[in-house]
């Protein structure tokens, strides 16, 4: 074994290691929440996994928590996020690329949303509800450049690096010897086993992986090796990807432990709740069992044959004088488990985010309602929004704009550093926005309200005030002039002004003749 194969292999066995522990909650998170995902386990495609299922509650809710958190943070054909310049760029210089930076947002978010990033997503956002998602972005074909794809967590496995973030990714996956040419091209590899027609349609054990090189601490460099189960000397394809956002996986947590590398969602955390709830509802089918049939006492007296007995509408029971069958009462009582069960289901809605205002009721909302029950979600959920942007939607978008730079769709060199930085526009991102808005307006209504509009003027830059407020509301830089577009409209003011003073006309009718 090569040295390489060696590492590649001791890499895996650590992986393998580190989700040891795991893999026993996470099933039971999936078996409980999301039936239809892959198991960790054997796993029959088509074969039904919800047969241990007494309440869909929780199955409803996590759907319910994946389409909820999508409407905050990407709602479907929307611009989520955008470019601008970073902090080393002075205010005019900002002003002056923003309308090329806009050119440049609408076409990563056309590719984006040619792309089926909107069901992946949805995918990605079920996964995160457990805690840890992969996602896997590949350069697609001339109409859709973008091609993502949601790895769940069964097939996947990670490692952190030197700096506590994820820089090993592993995924296993079955393929036929002729899959592999389609996949990593004609000059690959292909182990002795998996060679002959007599193993053309066997499926084998392939594994993919993409580890960083930090021998090359000044260049992101990405290695990324392909090698089957039963081959341990040779990779089937060797790779190396060079540049930020050259990396083609996302691995993006909920919440992280302190050392550990995978994550914990919601789900995790509430599947105590979800396990009590699932238990109290079989024992309350198997107490209406009971009910609907009852129990009964017989008497053996040798006239009752317990083996032919059969309660169904009609039936004449021959019994002995000495009373035959009696209905036997239960000695419990399941009077209480409506209390217990509205308890559990209240824990397990507050633990995914249902309703944090209360469901709504009689007329559509409004959209003061709407950005209320916003602002209300992002205090609720707090720092794993921060995280999903960081680890899931910034590097997406480094990956994006990789894929179009190097196909020559836009000319972006540099993402999120002292040039450009990437800002999110999600609703969620803008209810906290909002919450500045409303501070500002509430500040220039107590000083104008106290002391007069004129000494409000006089404190306030508007060349300040109307870029900041440009920025709160996501206003497109062609709407604004730049500096020296207003040098230019405030000399074209003076000038109209004195020739209306020369010729006897009224200064404010000359200025409104200069608007568009």
């Amino acid at each position: 074994m090569n040295e390489e194969r060696k590492d590649v292999q001791e890499r895996w066995k650590r992986a393998e290691k580190r989700v040891a522990h795991f893999i026993e909650t996470w099933e039971e998170c999936y078996e409980f929440t999301q039936p239809n995902r892959p198991s960790f386990y054997e796993n029959v495609e088509g074969e039904r996994r919800d047969h241990r299922i007494y309440d869909s509650a929780p199955v409803t809710l996590t759907a319910e928590f994946a389409n909820r958190m999508q409407s905050g943070l990407a709602p479907q054909g929307s611009r989520f996020a955008s470019f601008a310049g970073g902090s080393a760029l002075t205010s005019d210089e900002e002003r002056s690329i923003r309308e090329e930076l806009d050119n440049v947002t609408n076409t990563v978010f056309e590719a984006i949303n040619e792309s089926n990033f909107a069901d992946t997503l949805n995918e990605i956002l079920l996964d995160l509800s457990v805690g840890t998602a992969g996602l896997l972005v590949n350069e697609g074909g001339p109409i859709k450049p973008i091609v993502n794809t949601c790895v769940p967590l069964p097939y996947l496995r990670v490692d952190n690096g030197p700096d506590e973030k994820i820089d090993t990714v592993f995924r296993s996956q079955k393929r036929k010897p002729r899959d592999l040419e389609v996949l990593w091209g004609e000059n690959i590899y292909m182990p002795e086993d998996m060679r002959g027609e007599e193993n053309a349609q066997k499926e084998f054990m392939v594994r993919d992986v993409v580890y960083r090189d930090w021998s090359d601490v000044g260049t992101e460099t990405w290695k990324y090796k392909v090698f089957a189960e039963c081959d341990d000397e040779n990779f089937i394809h060797e790779e190396e990807f060079k540049g930020r956002g050259s990396n083609p996986w996302i691995v993006p947590r909920w919440s992280q432990s302190s050392g550990e590398c995978y994550g914990r969602g919601p789900v995790f955390n509430a599947l105590g709740d979800i396990k009590a709830l699932n238990l109290t509802m079989q024992l309350i089918f198997e107490n209406a069992e009971m009910s609907i049939t009852g129990m009964w006492e017989a008497v053996d007296d040798g006239v009752l044959n317990m083996d032919t007995i059969n309660f169904v509408p009609g039936a004449v029971l021959p019994v002995g004088h000495s009373g035959g069958l009696r209905p036997l009462k239960p000695g419990g009582s399941f009077d209480v488990n409506m209390l217990i069960l509205n308890e559990m289901r209240a824990n397990i809605r507050k633990a995914l985010f249902a309703d944090t205002l209360g469901p709504p009721e009689g007329t559509p909302m409004s959209a003061t309602e709407v950005a209320q029950r916003m602002a209300e979600l992002s205090r609720v959920v707090g720092a794993p929004l921060s995280r999903i942007w960081n680890e899931l939607f910034t590097p997406y978008l480094e990956r994006v704009v990789f894929i179009l730079n190097k196909r020559g769709l836009i000319d972006l060199p540099k993402v999120n550093d002292q040039i450009i930085s990437i800002i999110p526009e999600s609703p969620l991102a803008r209810a906290s926005r909002n919450e500045d808005i409303t501070q500002f307006t509430n500040f220039m209504s107590v000083i104008g309200q106290m002391f007069g509009q004129a000494a409000l003027m006089g404190w306030i830059k508007e060349d300040k005030v109307i870029p900041q407020l440009a920025e709160w509301y996501s206003m497109p830089g062609s709407f604004l002039r730049n500096q020296a577009e207003r040098e230019e409209f405030a000399q074209q003011g003076m000038q109209a002004a004195q020739g209306a003073q020369e010729m006897g006309i009224d200064p404010a009718s000359a200025m409104k003749s200069l608007m568009p």
